[in-house]
């Protein structure tokens, strides 16, 4: 009943009706009702018949800038909710892009030795996550990597992906065991860095990578 203008406007009753159940999802008898109330009780708005179509419009003044800010506040709500929407649909296909590319970079192949029997699997409990094994055989013998790293967005699967991938490397050179911590942590803490690690004494490795809230130790 009031124009985008700010005006009072006349409107049949089936058109006013129509935008309120479409707008609001309002039952059409309960708006029926709450038309008459206006009508009869409140004396708000006034009824007119005219042509065979009632028409309703604004009887008091004092309604129109309260109406106005009524549309301006819905107006800001709709393009919030449409902002959160657009934004919740935009993190769930990163994170299922990024569920995709950790699938592919940390896909294991089991080794078939003729000295054990490997059986394993890995699944997130979530689109992505920080946990992951690798199994990596070399001519010294077969290593098995078990990894968690704190968190379960996608900073953690950055951060599980560098782990993964250097830990591997390291051993398929062949790497002692305490060069391989040493390389590991002084490459998370000097490139993860920050306020994420935090320098500790480590007999074998000389430094401990808080990643992520956790505690970082390659074993």
């Amino acid at each position: 009943m009031v124009t985008s203008a700010g005006t009072r406007n006349v409107i049949s009753q089936d058109d006013l009706c129509w935008r309120v159940e479409s707008e609001d999802a309002i039952p059409r008898p309960v708006l029926d009702e709450t038309l008459n109330s206006l009508e009869q009780k409140a004396k708000l708005v006034r009824r007119e018949w005219r042509r065979e179509v009632y028409y309703y419009e604004i009887a008091s003044e004092f309604l129109v800038p309260w109406i106005r800010r009524q549309a301006r506040q819905r107006s800001i709500e709709e393009a919030e909710r449409k902002s959160a929407e657009e934004a919740a649909r935009s993190y769930s296909q990163e994170l299922e892009i990024a569920g995709q590319i950790q699938r592919r970079v940390m896909n294991v192949t089991v080794p078939d030795v003729s000295f054990a029997k490997i059986n394993a699997v890995s699944r997130a409990c979530k689109d992505i996550g920080g946990d992951f094994f690798d199994l990596v055989y070399t001519q010294n013998g077969l290593s098995l990597i078990v990894a968690d790293v704190s968190g379960k967005g996608i900073s953690a699967v950055v951060v599980a992906s560098m782990l993964q991938g250097m830990v591997s490397s390291q051993l398929a050179r062949d790497s002692a065991l305490p060069e391989l911590i040493a390389a590991v942590n002084d490459f998370l803490y000097n490139r993860v860095g920050g306020d994420l690690c935090h320098p500790s004494h480590l007999p074998s490795a000389g430094k401990q990578c808080r990643a992520l809230g956790a505690p970082l130790f390659a074993v």
